[in-house]
């Protein structure tokens, strides 16, 4: 759906005009730091403002410069694991420790000025 709504120029007219809400947005849980693994191109497009509405704009977005690789190898396992594994090893970890689980990082919490929140 996403890409059929930045392929609509009538949306992406829109979208381009939307003025800032007059709302403190707080995530309800920041992602934490991670030392950057892979090295990521500084893209010159990126500076245009049709850039974020083109599919490598939105693949720009997603990018991901990596995760910490777990310390150990998994016990229970008898094969090695490649770094890529203990890093998505390590991620998976996280998320089963995090008390508010995944979706906390999709969500946000917004505070208007006029005092009330959602």
């Amino acid at each position: 759906l996403i890409f059929e709504l930045i392929a609509d120029p009538s949306i992406k007219t829109v979208v381009s005009h939307l003025q800032g809400i007059p709302a403190n947005i707080i995530p309800v849980q920041k992602k934490k730091a991670q030392e950057k693994i892979f090295k990521s191109s500084n893209n010159e497009l990126s500076r245009n403002s049709d850039f974020k509405f083109s599919l490598p704009g939105l693949l720009k977005r997603a990018e991901n410069m990596g995760y910490s690789m777990a310390k150990t190898q998994p016990e229970q396992l008898n094969v090695q694991l490649y770094d890529f594994q203990l890093s998505t090893y390590q991620w998976m970890l996280d998320q089963e420790r995090n008390e508010r689980g995944l979706n906390s990082f999709f969500w946000e919490e917004w505070q208007f000025n006029d005092g009330s929140s959602s």
